[in-house]
């Protein structure tokens, strides 16, 4: 009788651990669903932080030789460029002509291993919002490499 009496009670301790963890996990989705509708509501219903008036650019395309010794390599690239806003593409547009030569030239000087890989993909992104970012007022974001060639 004693040990029927232990059975009931371990099977309505591991019922009441069951559900309460059920009734945690059931709770903390409900939680969490909501801060994420919060934080959405918050980025102007987006569901990320970025401002929702910043602009991409049209496609760039440079083709130049790359700077390896003793070979005929070179490297096809087209981007976009992102802006904070209307003001910043347009001083990109009035200054694309000198933008495009500052990132000639920083691919001129580049290897076929600055520019291999996603880590010289990365860095070449890095790189060139650098560049861009030297000759404009208004501070381009992020540079989207869209298409890469090396040949």
């Amino acid at each position: 009788m004693k040990k029927n009496l232990l059975v009931w009670i371990a099977t309505g301790l591991a019922i009441a651990i069951l559900l309460a963890a059920l009734a945690g996990g059931v709770a903390y989705l409900v939680v969490s669903r909501t801060a994420a509708a919060k934080d959405k509501a918050a980025a102007g219903g987006r569901g990320d932080a970025q401002p929702s008036n910043t602009v991409l650019t049209a496609e760039w395309s440079i083709t130049t030789n790359l700077a390896d010794i003793g070979s005929r390599r070179y490297i096809q690239l087209k981007f976009k460029i992102e802006v904070p806003d209307q003001k910043a593409a347009k001083e990109l547009t009035d200054k694309e002509t000198q933008l495009r030569a500052e990132v000639l030239a920083l691919l001129a000087g580049k290897t076929v291993a600055d520019v291999s890989g996603e880590q010289g993909l990365l860095n070449l992104q890095n790189d060139i919002l650098e560049r861009i970012n030297r000759g404009l007022t208004n501070k381009a974001l992020k540079v989207y490499i869209t298409d890469r060639v090396i040949q």
